[in-house]
């Protein structure tokens, strides 16, 4: 009995001992707050998801950081990666999808808990449109010359041949940003217009010309699927309302790649077959290729520009034209020369 009590007298200071010695280890004093770091600067600011990267300017004096993204981002959910001060922190966090839409503040808190704002400002780079301003007639050796309404709509076209003036002009009219009406001027007398009608599953071009005393003589529907041309009817007024030609178009992508011609008939009685480049269509663009006849066609329709035109009817059999194009840093065809013939010039406005 006597053993035991002593035994115990002795475990009792030693765990006291141990007790002892453990607080004395997990107990840190607090730091002085005069020795924490007091530093809250953004030393790094930039855009990993972007191709190329972007890295922000940081200017520390003004405390603002800005950057330039490339033109089409999507700056609604851009995600930053920052730096920060050692033993600071950033509010918001690195790492996290901010709208960049207006100026964003960022907050970082130094260790000793000071604070100190950036205000992120990001710009995206205006993407350069390039508008045609001299293109070939597609059907004919004439040169068009166009100028533009303020919201980059055609507005008028003149016309040269070897260089010479022409002395026609048209101008076109537009009614919610489709074409209206195109009227076609020589020595500044009106000569013909046409209308242009739009309704949910066709498009009606009417043509007036002078000659006609400007009553509508004929007219084409151009019938639609969506918002795609898939064939068109000619229709003569002065017989009638017949039809006296029409064609249904087949696309690869977003090309004519072939046109079948029924002319009054239900059998294809004429037939082109085009081949394509993958560079844009300036054609397109403007929707026009200078021919009215056929307001709308494979030029004016497609998206990209014909390399290869074979033409078929009762009298010609694969008749073949090929073109060959340069072009420019962005793609647009500079020169067009049609089998070897001297080359016609394209020429655009970018801004």
């Amino acid at each position: 009995m006597y053993l035991h009590r002593t035994l115990l007298y002795l475990a009792i200071p030693a765990v006291v001992a141990v007790i002892s010695i453990r607080c004395s280890d997990d107990d840190t004093p607090p730091k002085d707050p005069e020795q924490e770091s007091s530093e809250k600067n953004i030393t790094s600011f930039k855009f990993p998801g972007l191709t190329p990267v972007v890295t922000a300017a940081i200017n520390a004096d003004e405390k603002t950081i800005a950057a330039t993204v490339p033109a089409g981002t999507d700056v609604t959910a851009l995600v930053p990666t920052i730096e920060v001060s050692k033993d600071a922190s950033v509010s918001p966090a690195s790492g996290i999808a901010q709208d960049f839409t207006a100026p964003v503040t960022y907050t970082v808190t130094a260790e000793d808990d000071s604070k100190q704002t950036y205000t992120v400002n990001i710009t995206v780079e205006q993407e350069i449109m390039c508008y045609p301003s001299e293109l070939p007639e597609v059907f004919y050796y004439r040169t068009m010359y166009l100028t533009y309404n303020t919201d980059n709509t055609v507005a008028s076209i003149t016309y040269t041949e070897e260089g010479v003036d022409l002395h026609s002009r048209t101008e076109f009219e537009y009614t919610n940003g489709k074409h209206s009406r195109i009227d076609y001027f020589h020595d500044d007398v009106l000569v013909r217009y046409i209308t242009i009608t739009y309704n949910t599953d066709a498009i009606i071009v009417t043509r007036y010309p002078q000659n006609n005393g400007f009553e509508a003589d004929q007219y084409y529907i151009y019938y639609l699927d969506g918002d795609r041309v898939t064939s068109y009817g000619r229709h003569s007024l002065k017989d009638g309302d017949s039809r006296t030609d029409s064609a249904v178009f087949t696309y690869t992508n977003d090309n004519i790649t072939q046109v079948d011609g029924y002319s009054t008939g239900e059998e294809v009685v004429w037939s082109e077959t085009m081949e394509y480049d993958d560079k844009p269509n300036p054609y397109a663009q403007v929707g026009f290729t200078g021919w009215d006849y056929e307001y709308m066609n494979p030029y004016s329709l497609s998206k990209n520009n014909v390399t290869v035109f074979i033409y078929n009817d009762w009298e010609f059999e694969n008749v073949t034209e090929t073109a060959a194009y340069t072009y420019n840093e962005e793609g647009l065809p500079l020169t067009r020369s049609f089998d070897g013939a001297a080359a016609t010039t394209f020429a655009y406005d970018c801004r």
